[in-house]
């Protein structure tokens, strides 16, 4: 304890990736107004961990996926909306989670209700996907957020045919 008052770290293991070192010589500083805190720490391992080898990792597995489902879709362009929309829908189960920001199934997907909601999600949407490194545009996530309805949609109206039979 003794010697990390007198300005003592660890040294970094070996292999360790100079941007994860970066974050935690950042958290040793001597100064406690200099060290970032826990939220910042978290948003840089987070952008970190996606832009390193957990997209590289979700492209192998999307692509993995697609192969055995038999859709050999080799277009990047293809296997790019299906990753989106994967991801996409991480976001919105983990992070917009609040009513705000839920497509209303039980509306058409040009309801009011879910045009107004559009409006407010997808430049947030767009803004998460820049910190992995995507920059799908308004209507990418416009036509990903209208698949992800239209499946919604699909089971709640099938719900609502078994309540009434």
């Amino acid at each position: 304890m003794f010697e990390i008052s007198n300005g003592k770290r660890e040294t970094p293991i070996p292999n360790t990736p100079s941007e994860y070192i970066n974050i935690y010589t950042k958290c040793w500083k001597d100064n406690p107004d200099d060290r970032p805190d826990m939220e910042q720490v978290f948003s840089e391992l987070k952008q970190e961990a996606e832009s390193d080898g957990a997209t590289q990792s979700a492209k192998q597995q999307t692509k993995s996926k697609a192969k055995e489902l038999g859709n050999l879709a080799e277009d990047d362009d293809e296997l790019n909306k299906i990753e989106l929309k994967s991801l996409m829908r991480k976001l919105l189960e983990k992070i917009y989670t609040q009513d705000e920001y839920k497509i209303k199934v039980e509306d058409p997907f040009k309801s009011q209700a879910n045009i107004d909601i559009c409006r407010m999600l997808i430049p947030k949407l767009q803004e998460d996907f820049k910190l992995i490194k995507y920059n799908p545009s308004y209507k990418q996530v416009e036509e990903c957020l209208r698949s992800i309805h239209k499946t919604g949609r699909n089971t709640y109206l099938k719900s609502i045919k078994t309540d009434i039979d």
